[in-house]
């Protein structure tokens, strides 16, 4: 498992203005039960809040608390993605979290980290 320690406030909407200062809520995506989709720049902006995306593997947890609630996920997913391409983001009956950012010199290309929720305390 790795800690990466990021705090950072998530704002709807995932226009570059929301990005260069939050991850954004994906548009249309869940907000509490269902497919929670995340945006955020990686590189060359103040709050690249992404930078280190790329070192999450499967099997590592993610920590996603709001003031609402905490909820922990297991990364069980990381592709390739075309930045046309929404299927991740569709609704599942799964609890998910998506993570989306760009990926270096590849302009067309995203890069994208899913993680299901865990269910009952087996953070292992």
């Amino acid at each position: 498992m790795k800690r990466f320690g990021l705090k950072a406030k998530v704002k709807e909407g995932s226009d570059s203005n929301v990005l260069k200062d939050y991850i954004g809520h994906i548009e249309n995506t869940a907000t509490y039960d269902g497919n929670v989709g995340l945006a955020g720049h990686n590189r060359c902006n103040q709050y690249s809040y992404f930078a280190r995306i790329n070192e999450l593997e499967k099997g590592d947890i993610i920590t996603y608390q709001t003031r609402f609630y905490t909820r922990n996920y297991k990364v069980d997913n990381i592709q390739t993605i075309l930045e046309t391409d929404w299927s991740l983001l569709e609704d599942t009956e799964q609890n998910k979290l998506t993570l989306i950012t760009c990926i270096a010199n590849k302009r067309v290309q995203r890069l994208c980290v899913q993680a299901t929720e865990i269910v009952g305390n087996d953070l292992q």
